[in-house]
């Protein structure tokens, strides 16, 4: 069974979502307050994962406020999320289209919570 799993490309100062790997997209500030609208987002779009990569640290606020929001979330390697997109032939690179890759990489790999601080392994 497919889960429903939102991707977030994750940078200093914005956090690009997408609900799969074509769905529903947004981006919000990587703020307080945009976090809480992308675990808004999140809910209404009836997400069961929400992944992401390890930013060297970026990742860390959006974790935690979205883990006490009561949504499920992971981190992923984004070197092995590449590779996947490459394998898949994506080369195109954008903040919406990495957000999809993200979710796209979670399904496929079956990702599950994880709990902070992330295993690097």
């Amino acid at each position: 069974m497919t889960r429903i799993i939102c991707g977030v490309d994750i940078a200093s100062s914005s956090l690009a979502a997408r609900v799969g790997q074509d769905g529903a997209e947004a981006t919000f500030q990587n703020s307080t307050e945009g976090i809480a609208g992308l675990a808004a987002f999140c809910h209404n779009h009836d997400v069961e994962l929400v992944a992401m990569e390890a930013t060297g640290g970026y990742e860390q606020r959006a974790f935690a406020q979205l883990s006490e929001s009561d949504l499920a979330v992971t981190i992923v390697n984004p070197r092995a999320v590449r590779q996947f997109a490459q394998s898949m032939g994506r080369l195109e690179k954008t903040d919406s289209i990495d957000a999809g890759m993200i979710a796209w990489y979670a399904e496929t790999k079956k990702s599950s919570l994880c709990a902070w601080p992330a295993d690097p392994a």
